[in-house]
Order: C-alpha cells, then sequence, then structure tokens
C-alpha cells in the first residue's frame, strides 16, 4: 500500500480506476473515460489493474471507494464532480481524506481535478470526456511520482486474419523469448496484438520476427483504424479516393474523414441508399438493378464506374448489400453485401464474408472494404481473395 511520502514500483502497484454515474451502470453512456485513460498511461509504461463502475448513491459510493482504497495503491476517479445533486464524488472523498492537496485546472469546464494524498493518492476528474482527456498529461505528472519501474507495452495491428491463424505462432515467440508476453484481441476484422515486458530492449527481435511473417497483414504499429495506414499511403504517393455507398449509409466515408490530413486524398462519397439515387446521381442502369439487384455485383461495378466519372479519382469503393433484419430473401439471406475496388487499372468486386445483425453487417463490411485496398495498394494484392 502506498502512504504519501512512499513510492512503489508498478510491479505490485495497482492502479484503479473508478467510473462513477447511474448513467454507465443503467447503459445510457458508455464508460470510454476508463479505455481513455488506459490508453494515456499505456505509453508512459503504466498499466491499469482493475476498473470499477460505481453508482451515484452515497452510502453505496463511500463503500466503494474504501474498498478500492484497501485493494489497490493508486485511484483515478472520474464523475460527479459537478454541481448538480447527484455529483457526491467530491463531499465524499473530503470526508475520507480532507481537503484536496492539489487542484488540476480544466481548461474546458468549471469543475477542476483535485488531488488526494492520504492512505492511497487519489485523483478526481470530470466525467464529460473532453474534459477528462485534456487534463490527462496533469495526471501523469502526478503518477510518475509514485513509480519507480515501469511495465511496457508495444502493439502490431492486423487485418484480414483470424486469432487462430496467429496464436500458435505467438506461444512459440513467448518460449522463445522469456520476460516477453503476447496478449491478442480480436474485433471486426482486426487483430490487435499487444507486446508486454518490463524492459522495451526485450521487444526488437520479437517485433522483428511478427513483422517478417505478418507483413502483408499488418497495416500499423501505432492506430487500430486501417483507414489511417491507408491515408498514409494515399498522401506519400499522391493518390485520390473516392466512395459510394449504399448499405453503410455514409460509414465508410465517416471512417476515412474522422482522421485529421483526409483531404489531402478523400476527395467524397455518394450516399446513394435508393435506387432512384443509384440511377441519377452514379449512371446505375434500370435495367441492371431489376435484373440483378441492388445487392449485387453488377451495381457495385456500375456504381463504381459512376463515382469515378463524377469524381475522377484514382481509387473508388462502393458497397451495397442487405443489412437487415429485413429485406433478405432465399437467394440473397441478410447479410450479403456485394463491393467493388476501382483502381486505375481494372475493377476488382467481391462478397462481404456474412455477419448476423444490422451493425455488425455496416461495421465489418467497412473494415472488410478498407483492408482489401489497403493490402492491394501496400501490396500488390489483389481484392477480395
Amino acid at each position: 500500500m502506498i502512504h504519501s511520502s512512499s513510492k512503489q514500483d508498478l510491479q505490485s502497484m495497482t492502479i484503479e480506476i473508478l467510473s462513477i454515474g447511474n448513467e454507465i451502470l443503467s447503459g445510457h453512456t458508455i464508460n470510454t473515460n476508463a479505455g481513455v485513460v488506459a490508453q494515456a498511461l499505456l505509453p508512459e509504461g503504466i498499466s491499469v489493474g482493475r476498473v470499477t463502475v460505481l453508482p451515484d448513491d452515497k452510502a453505496l459510493l463511500k463503500q466503494g471507494i474504501e474498498e478500492a482504497m484497501e485493494r489497490s495503491s493508486f485511484l483515478i476517479t472520474t464523475g460527479g464532480l459537478g454541481p448538480t445533486g447527484d455529483d457526491l464524488t467530491l463531499p465524499i472523498l473530503e470526508s475520507l481524506y480532507g481537503l484536496a492537496k492539489q487542484k488540476i485546472v480544466n481548461p474546458l469546464g468549471t469543475a477542476p481535478g483535485e488531488f488526494f494524498e492520504g492512505k492511497i493518492p487519489l485523483v478526481a476528474l470530470p466525467g464529460v470526456p473532453s474534459q477528462m482527456e485534456v487534463m490527462l498529461p496533469e495526471v501523469l505528472k502526478i503518477i510518475q511520482k509514485y513509480i519507480t519501474e515501469k511495465h511496457y507495452v508495444s502493439s502490431l495491428y492486423l487485418c484480414l486474419m483470424r486469432e487462430m491463424e496467429v496464436e500458435p505462432y505467438l506461444r512459440i515467440l513467448e518460449k522463445e523469448h522469456p520476460g516477453v508476453t503476447i496478449g491478442i484481441c480480436p474485433g471486426r476484422g482486426v487483430l490487435s496484438l499487444y507486446l508486454h515486458a518490463d524492459d522495451p530492449n526485450l521487444f526488437p527481435p520479437v517485433e522483428e520476427k511478427l513483422v517478417k511473417r505478418l507483413y502483408i497483414h499488418l497495416f500499423s504499429r501505432k492506430d487500430k483504424q486501417i483507414a489511417v495506414g491507408l491515408q498514409e499511403w494515399m498522401v506519400a504517393n499522391g493518390k485520390t479516393l473516392a466512395t459510394g455507398e449504399s448499405c453503410t449509409g455514409g460509414h465508410l466515408a465517416a471512417n476515412l474523414t474522422i482522421h485529421p490530413g483526409a483531404s489531402d486524398y478523400f476527395l467524397g462519397s455518394i450516399v446513394s441508399y435508393s435506387n432512384t439515387l443509384k440511377e441519377s446521381a452514379l449512371e446505375v442502369q434500370a435495367k441492371t438493378l431489376k435484373e440483378h439487384g441492388a445487392a449485387s455485383k453488377e451495381v457495385v461495378i456500375e456504381m463504381a464506374a459512376g463515382v469515378k466519372k463524377l469524381t475522377g479519382a484514382d481509387y473508388v469503393m462502393t458497397v451495397s448489400g442487405i443489412a437487415g433484419p429485413t429485406g433478405g430473401t432465399a437467394d440473397k439471406p441478410v447479410g450479403t453485401v456485394w463491393a467493388a475496388i476501382a483502381t486505375p487499372e481494372k475493377t476488382y468486386t467481391g462478397l462481404i464474408p456474412a455477419r448476423k445483425n444490422r451493425k455488425t453487417i455496416i461495421d465489418y463490411s467497412v473494415t472488410y472494404l478498407l483492408a482489401n485496398l489497403w493490402r492491394h495498394v501496400a501490396h500488390n494484392i489483389e481484392p477480395f481473395k
């Protein structure tokens, strides 16, 4: 247990995040703050040992904080610092610690952060994500005073690869390189590999082997969004991209434009959700739609030609399908999604592997299409193979 003047190395130090709010427990608000805090700590060699969600109830909140003080050695709370009646965090902390030792400036709001140094150190932050995030650099400075050793993490992000295709090799690497452990986290078309070690000098030989074996799947070492890797290639090679979407409803374009600098290569998108707009904006033939249906290879090919004619982009991605939950048939069940990638040389088409529910179908279709274009431009791999 840490006391006010002591230091403790990270091997025995447990950092716990206490996310406070009934809205989190009810599911009305997703607990993004815990993830943001953990991601901010990792590059500094600091890992979170536990995340706990507590309600806006005076007795339960106080009990939860007291229990966390017994099992962990550094606490970070988010939420409950505002002026409303359900903001109970600050008075409870003052009853447990006394007055705060240090205020942490909140440049975006009225509720400052508070640093308490008693039985164990505790940082209290507001729950508004933008306010909490901008205060994290000061939190890092405080935490750094309480650690003498760090735990390092190195990340690799893979696309179009299943977990069991890489899992056996990871365990071989762990045996060959004691001191390095490797975690794997699958998620809708992306595999995230996390190397853990107490000494960052242990990473390079493991990373070299992974890159050599998996390079055609390894789209980034710093960001799990495939669009970032695609953007880097497009900008570096002076190429442009445009999209035409139907069932994904603009999610493909959103995944591209959420990243700063997208305007350097991305020209725009036509969300032709209706057949009428497919015909008028992208010049898809009425005959093609009637004979093959909107969810077809023939339609995405004509959509790609229309986008290319309209924008003049070097590369074009188009997608059309049945996201459900209704609209499927025996021949074309829900989850039938066709995509096309038009390059300066030719147009490729493919049927995106089926998923079961609307959100997953949309999310996976976007990731799958981005991954196929990235592999083609980066490694000259034919899309949809």
